[in-house]
């Protein structure tokens, strides 16, 4: 593809607002945002295609900065996403604005401020794009669950929970057995190991079992 095929300028609100939604409308698998304050394209409770796209079994993994929460009404609906399945982490501060489909498609606002022309970039499959998916998934690692505690709220966990039984997975596959060795031991199907694996992986934010050693190590998990 043309480097100039790469990259596409979006300038004005309406503009803007299409490519947002359009890039939801393309996930196939996963959509992966950052949240920042303020709002300028898509205000919050505008954005119509999430809903659309978890009904089809899209999985959302989205970043809040902790001033978004404060916005008027962005509480509850957050509370309402993560109750559809969407995975949200939020942290202090993020280095910029972004949605991604399936890391072949991302938009990246240009402008942030009120009053002027939104503008933003559209970024196909390319070097850039890898970027600003590795800089995604750094921030993923390091950013804290959402989800909903025993009185229906919003609650932040400053680490994932896990099991006993996730620990004593994480600690065999570590110590270099197969699948099929760890079940064996622990008194699992093959299918419920694996089952569990992918659920700790999610719960990682993360995609590979080599990932997964790395984020069990760092943060204790085995």
């Amino acid at each position: 593809m043309p480097a100039g095929d790469l990259i596409e300028v979006v300038t004005g609100m309406e503009p803007v607002r299409q490519r947002f939604l359009q890039i939801q409308w393309a996930a196939g698998r996963q959509v992966r945002s950052f949240s920042t304050a303020p709002f300028v394209a898509v205000p919050p409770g505008d954005n119509t295609a999430e809903d659309q796209a978890v009904d089809r079994g899209v999985e959302y993994l989205v970043v809040l900065e902790r001033e978004v929460l404060a916005t008027p009404g962005v509480a509850a609906m957050t509370l309402d996403s993560v109750r559809r399945g969407v995975q949200v982490r939020v942290v202090d501060k993020l280095p910029i604005k972004l949605i991604m489909a399936d890391g072949e498609l991302a938009l990246v606002p240009l402008t942030t401020e009120p009053g002027g022309e939104p503008a933003a970039v559209l970024l196909h499959r390319s070097g850039l794009l890898s970027a600003v998916e590795a800089l995604f998934d750094a921030v993923w690692q390091r950013a804290y669950p959402l989800r909903m505690d025993a009185s229906g709220a919003l609650d932040e966990q400053p680490e994932p929970a896990i099991t006993e039984l996730d620990r004593k997975i994480l600690g065999l596959l570590l110590s270099g057995l197969t699948d099929e060795s760890v079940a064996g031991q622990l008194d699992l199907s093959l299918r419920t190991l694996q089952r569990r694996l992918r659920a700790l992986m999610d719960l990682a934010g993360v995609r590979t079992r080599a990932q997964l050693g790395w984020h069990a190590a760092r943060h204790g998990w085995a």
